[in-house]
């Protein structure tokens, strides 16, 4: 038995290469709706803090959502084609603005608004034996009374699939998306509501997180990054602790959780991570989240860093610049 599966692992592997030297095959990797957050801020909705915002757009109509090297080859789609990125975002954050019962909507009447400016899903493949990387990245800036504010998000995945490219649609694409609306609107709760999960909570997530890593159980970093967007400083020691953790998403989370939870005390942590670290992608999630704390050191420590790597065209150079990007400009 054991025999066959490996048998039918390389026939599968085999397969997959072909797919990779045959120019003219096209792999469609479907991206579903994104699904907002299961906890939310409140009973009910507070009108009495309504928000209205314009929903705008600087994307233009030939926009490409899908990026990278092969996307000749991989070819992201919503609904059997190409993604409009403009009805897709807005609807997903709707969906999260309800789900977090958060008091703002969309109108074509209100003088604030809400403009799409960046959302991109970049995915590199360079054999049937390496992993699928995708780097998902999302930009809005909000004009309230007056005052821009930007909000990013940055999520990276990888994947080797063993049996078929389907595998890869929900680590890869479907999560992704999702955590991009999430992390946003979890950002621009923040600066204009303030609202908490309770302590209650918080400590209810941590104890399941607790629980499922004794238990090695999977898609723990999704509770990780439900911390993160808490708003409630209670969880932040125990996101500085799985930063160290050694599963990789649950680490990249939790640092990604510093940067969205934190503050300017949380700063030297993530320096230290992002010139300590061995790994490519936990130095560019601590470079995100110096990005997220966005003091005025912060900022200055990116663009050092910015004009250090702007003079080379590595593949770390090259993906650093995707995050400077989002918070450098």
């Amino acid at each position: 038995m054991k025999k066959a599966k490996v048998l039918f692992q390389i026939v599968s592997i085999s397969f997959i290469v072909l797919f990779f030297q045959a120019c003219s095959i096209k792999i469609k990797m479907p991206v579903s709706e994104t699904t907002p957050s299961t906890n939310s801020f409140n009973d009910t909705v507070d009108s009495s803090k309504a928000i209205k915002l314009k929903f705008k757009s600087t994307l233009t109509d030939d926009y490409k959502v899908s990026v990278g090297t092969q996307t000749d080859i991989f070819k992201v789609k919503h609904k059997d084609k190409d993604i409009d990125a403009q009805t897709f975002i807005k609807e997903g954050l709707q969906k999260e603005f309800s789900s977090r019962k958060l008091p703002i909507e969309f109108s074509l009447d209100s003088s604030d608004e809400l403009t799409l400016e960046h959302f991109n899903i970049l995915s590199r493949r360079t054999s049937a034996y390496s992993p699928m990387v995708t780097l998902s990245t999302l930009k809005i800036k909000v004009n309230y009374k007056g005052e821009t504010k930007t909000f990013a998000s940055f999520i990276k995945r990888g994947k080797v699939p063993l049996w078929s490219m389907s595998e890869l649609y929900e680590p890869c694409y479907n999560e992704p998306t999702s955590l991009l609306i999430r992390e946003v609107v979890a950002k621009i709760n923040k600066e204009y509501f303030n609202y908490k999960l309770s302590d209650t909570k918080v400590y209810e997530i941590i104890s399941k997180i607790e629980k499922d890593l004794a238990e090695n159980k999977k898609l723990i970093y999704l509770d990780v990054y439900e911390l993160a967007f808490s708003n409630n400083q209670i969880a932040l020691n125990f996101l500085e602790k799985l930063t160290a953790n050694i599963d990789e998403y649950v680490r990249l989370s939790a640092i990604s959780g510093l940067g969205i939870l934190g503050s300017e005390e949380q700063l030297d942590l993530l320096i230290n991570l992002y010139q300590n670290s061995k790994l490519w992608q936990d130095r560019a999630m601590a470079l995100k989240s110096i990005g997220d704390i966005g003091t005025t050191k912060a900022l200055e420590f990116l663009r050092t860093e910015k004009n250090l790597f702007s003079l080379h065209d590595s593949l770390e150079a090259n993906w650093n610049k995707i995050i400077f990007n989002l918070y450098l400009q």
